[in-house]
């Protein structure tokens, strides 16, 4: 289950735990490949070398080979593996990733319909529901997505299937509700970044809360220091609140020039197209982060 979460490093522990008291077991030895694999972890390359003199079927090498291809985000090359193996043996994982390959292929109604077809023939496993309110969702077929993930919540409740909720809850405008379930998963899990970014977009555009929104941002950059979006999010909570110095006096690369991209964009917004004395003032704070960047660039 933490494979499909995300959570390979709990894979990963768990696995090299259960290796170390059973050493020649070979499904908790594919377990641990997967998830280095999937985190795009360096040792899946030696890995994938060594994959023809492993000791299992051809479907679980395909799929081996499938994860490490998927994991480097190879999506053209691992769908037909992919296919190749669950032709050879329908298994649940390979199927959950022949759903994910075709959607990240744009491929929406070839994995909805897959994923639907995993709810069938595996009804006591969540993920599918799960796998499948997301596609609905992406469909804007809200009702199906609602019924999907409350169906998946019932079998397990998770964090995931907590945010999947909260995402359709936002989806019909209840604000409320997907930010009251955002709090309680930070309550249970608080570095969650993705619940971070969606209660700070409520925060901002619907609630008008600037002040919330700074500091959930705050730390959001603390935990999430190379997404640029992250302090693009800061960017425009201090802007809200007429921060201005702090987005230039700060050393942190990512932060100025996701604040350049936000002062930019605020430049073509309509509520400042009449307001010339506005407009100059976003496009000085431009130009003072231009040769902020270029001048932290040429420290490098």
């Amino acid at each position: 289950d933490y494979l499909y979460e995300d959570d390979y490093k709990i894979t990963i522990s768990m696995a090299t735990d259960f290796l170390s008291v059973l050493p020649a077991n070979i499904n908790i030895r594919m377990m641990l490949i997967r998830a280095l694999a999937l985190e795009r972890n360096i040792k899946s390359i030696e890995i994938m070398k060594k994959i023809n003199n492993m000791d299992v079927y051809n479907h679980q090498k395909l799929s081996i080979l499938s994860d490490i291809y998927y994991g480097f985000g190879m999506y053209d090359y691992c769908l037909g593996l992919y296919k190749k193996s669950l032709d050879e043996d329908f298994n649940l994982h390979t199927a959950i990733m022949y759903t994910h390959t075709l959607d990240k292929l744009g491929k929406t109604n070839d994995a909805l319909k897959f994923a639907l077809d995993i709810t069938i023939r595996y009804p006591e496993n969540s993920y599918g529901y799960y796998l499948s309110s997301q596609l609905y969702l992406k469909k804007n077929n809200i009702e199906v997505a609602f019924d999907l993930i409350k169906t998946a919540i019932s079998i397990r409740n998770n964090i995931k299937y907590q945010l999947q909720l909260g995402l359709c809850y936002e989806k019909i405008n209840d604000w409320e509700k997907a930010f009251e379930i955002y709090t309680s998963i930070l309550n249970e899990k608080k570095y969650y970044i993705g619940v971070y970014v969606h209660m700070i977009e409520i925060l901002l555009e619907e609630k008008k809360d600037a002040d919330q929104a700074k500091t959930l941002a705050e730390t959001l950059v603390n935990i999430d220091t190379k997404n640029p979006y992250s302090y693009y999010l800061l960017a425009n909570a201090y802007y809200e609140l007429g921060i201005r110095n702090d987005i230039l006096n700060t050393d942190k690369i990512h932060y100025l020039k996701s604040s350049k991209m936000f002062y930019q964009n605020a430049v073509y917004r309509t509520i400042y197209g009449k307001d010339t004395e506005l407009r100059y003032i976003i496009k000085e704070k431009i130009r003072l982060l231009d040769k902020r960047i270029y001048e932290m660039e040429r420290r490098k």
